[in-house]
């Protein structure tokens, strides 16, 4: 319930089965265009994910999506996991711009960015449809590689 506010995917893993089905998709996409997704783990215990989508290697950039389990949240572990993605993609992977989209309500996951030193560029309205039914707002914001995370 907890994600289902901010992510629209949540309604449709509802089972194992969906599951299955998801990872299907996946990864029947070509390896050069899937997305990459790590397994966050806090202690040993599985906490959320966190990956790299919507690359785009003739531009050079590339979108850091992440999500936390409700519990795992407040000890810097996705500040941290981002700052180590984000200097990844510029460093090894040859990236020259990395973007970040925030519900505009959802004040932990904006705080990331934020933190990092990433622009803000803007908001694109209603961009998001929720499984509530409504569209929300979505906060925009990148970092170049010339502004590297230090």
């Amino acid at each position: 319930e907890y994600f289902s506010k901010w992510l629209y995917f949540v309604p449709y893993m509802q089972s194992v089965e969906d599951e299955k089905e998801f990872l299907k998709d996946t990864l029947s996409v070509p390896y050069a265009s899937r997305d990459i997704v790590f397994v966050i783990e806090y202690e040993g215990v599985f906490s959320g994910l966190i990956g790299f989508v919507n690359t785009n290697r003739q531009s050079n950039k590339t979108e850091i999506g992440y999500w936390l389990l409700p519990e795992h949240q407040g000890k810097g572990t996705i500040t941290k996991a981002v700052k180590h993605l984000t200097h990844w993609a510029f460093t090894e992977w040859g990236m020259n711009r990395v973007k970040i989209q925030c519900a505009v309500g959802n004040e932990e996951s904006n705080k990331v960015p934020q933190r990092l030193g990433f622009t803000k560029e803007g908001i694109e309205r209603e961009g998001q449809y929720l499984p509530s039914g409504e569209y929300v707002d979505l906060c925009f914001y990148s970092l170049l590689k010339r502004e590297m995370i230090k």
